[in-house]
């Protein structure tokens, strides 16, 4: 008796406990995939239904890619599935990888046809302004500082100033600073500086801040006070925002991209 086949899935199958927040560095599928959170669960379903209805001949190649631990490949890969049930939601016929009528080698993602028409080609692709080496080292950064830092009665903004460096932070160096200058806070004293604030103040301009320069490193950090209830728990996590303050703030949306796109061109 011959064996039904089973068909893929992007997540697997197992009995979920885990409920954590992610760690900074945590690769987003493994993230979603061990999370027993609710809205985790429901990202995971949706993403189902899409790929179930996904061509089976790219199937594997799509699935390798959307579990990867490169944020990149897992970005490009979530990003074709979701062009694809883009494109069939709207009534389109899209096929996979179209021979172009140039000779080229090269085949775009899709194929877009109404009634057996063509109607275009879309390639997708991802691009971003950090590389994966920035994003590592600023992971680095705030998961160390979640682990080690103790402010039970705090949440810290973190903000790197300047382009990031080329090289690891000194994470412990960091981390002794920021906890002897957080140490010497009052949060009641801070609440009650944020009420005395004057009309023309915001309460980021009255928070306790502090800049640390450790080799190229140059990092600015503000502590909120949390609400009294919430204060001294062992297990709390300190960094609450983070944010990147560049040494230009013109946003340049060509320039991460036209690379992408040449690649793809001649690929």
């Amino acid at each position: 008796m011959a064996t039904q086949k089973q068909h893929l899935m992007l997540f697997d199958e197992l009995e979920r406990t885990n409920a954590q927040p992610a760690d900074y560095v945590e690769p987003m599928f493994a993230f979603y995939n061990r999370s027993a959170r609710p809205e985790c669960e429901r990202v995971r379903n949706i993403m189902e239904e899409w790929f179930a209805a996904y061509p089976t001949a790219g199937q594997g190649d799509l699935r390798a890619r959307f579990r990867s631990v490169n944020e990149h490949n897992h970005a490009g890969a979530f990003f074709e599935l979701y062009c694809y049930a883009l494109l069939t939601k709207q009534g389109y016929t899209v096929r996979l990888h179209p021979t172009l009528s140039s000779g080229k080698r090269a085949h775009p993602d899709f194929i877009a046809l109404v009634a057996r028409r063509r109607m275009f080609f879309l390639e997708s692709t991802v691009a971003a302004q950090r590389t994966h080496e920035e994003e590592k080292y600023l992971n680095q950064l705030y998961d160390y500082l979640d682990r080690k830092l103790r402010a039970p009665d705090f949440f810290v903004r973190v903000s790197v100033i300047g382009d990031v460096p080329k090289s690891t932070p000194p994470l412990s160096a960091i981390c002794a600073k920021v906890q002897a200058w957080i140490s010497g806070l009052d949060a009641d004293e801070v609440v009650r500086r944020v009420a005395r604030m004057g009309v023309d103040e915001r309460a980021m301009d009255v928070l306790p801040t502090t800049v640390i320069e450790q080799r190229d490193w140059r990092i600015e950090f503000d502590a909120t006070p949390i609400s009294r209830a919430h204060r001294g728990d062992p297990d709390h996590r300190p960094v609450g925002i983070t944010y990147r303050l560049p040494t230009s703030t013109r946003i340049d949306s060509q320039k991460p991209l036209l690379p992408a796109l040449r690649k793809k061109a001649r690929d």
